[in-house]
């Protein structure tokens, strides 16, 4: 099982959904305004149909789709995020392993333990063992979601952030994520931000 996809498989949150830039629709508007008022003047057919370079040029909004899943599962920061929880909680993770498998062994010898007096001194070093054991548990869980928490928080902003500023450069109006019915490959941009992720976590900045 991939580590990463066992710790990052997270749906970003509904806030992260739908990210929403103004519809720059004044120059369509304009240009209308400007045809109805010049009497004088006769549009040609090439201006009256839709510029080749897309629908943005046609006064169309531009409209992009990324996968959340993908970017959450295969960002190069996420990964590093969970190989930094792994090597956090690791010295914790063995403790409470050798916990376990002393209570195991302890529970075997139990089973073959015909001696009264050593049947309950077993049994109450079980009993104690095992009390450290689910309390190291718990607070092992505890910490660790708490911190992953943090991690993923930071995850699903700092990928807000990158799909932010590719919508400003490249002037989208609009980017959505799932669920949705269906979607053509020409609006879906997730490689590309995919791409920007690996690039970014590459540079010495994102380090």
């Amino acid at each position: 099982m991939n580590p990463s996809r066992f710790h990052l498989h997270w749906l970003l949150p509904a806030g992260f959904a739908i990210l929403m830039l103004a519809y720059v629709g004044s120059h369509a508007q304009d240009s209308t305004t400007s045809s109805d008022t010049d009497t004088g003047s006769v549009s040609s057919p090439d201006t009256q149909q839709p510029s080749s370079s897309g629908l943005k040029n046609s006064g169309f909004p531009k409209i992009g789709y990324v996968n959340a899943n993908t970017l959450m599962n295969e960002a190069p920061q996420g990964i590093a995020a969970f190989e930094y929880l792994v090597e956090s909680f690791a010295d914790r993770k063995k403790e409470l392993e050798d916990m376990e498998a002393t209570l195991k062994q302890i529970a075997d010898i139990l089973d073959s333990e015909e001696d009264s007096n050593d049947r309950r001194r077993l049994e109450a070093e079980f009993r104690s063992l095992n009390r450290e054991f689910e309390r190291g548990r718990l607070d092992y869980e505890e910490d660790f979601n708490f911190l992953r928490n943090e991690e993923l928080t930071d995850l699903q902003n700092f990928i807000s952030s990158v799909i932010l500023q590719v919508a400003e450069d490249e002037g989208f109006d609009l980017i959505v994520q799932e669920p949705i019915v269906w979607v053509s490959d020409e609006v879906d941009i997730t490689d590309e931000i995919l791409n920007k992720l690996h690039e970014l976590h590459n540079t010495p900045a994102s380090q």
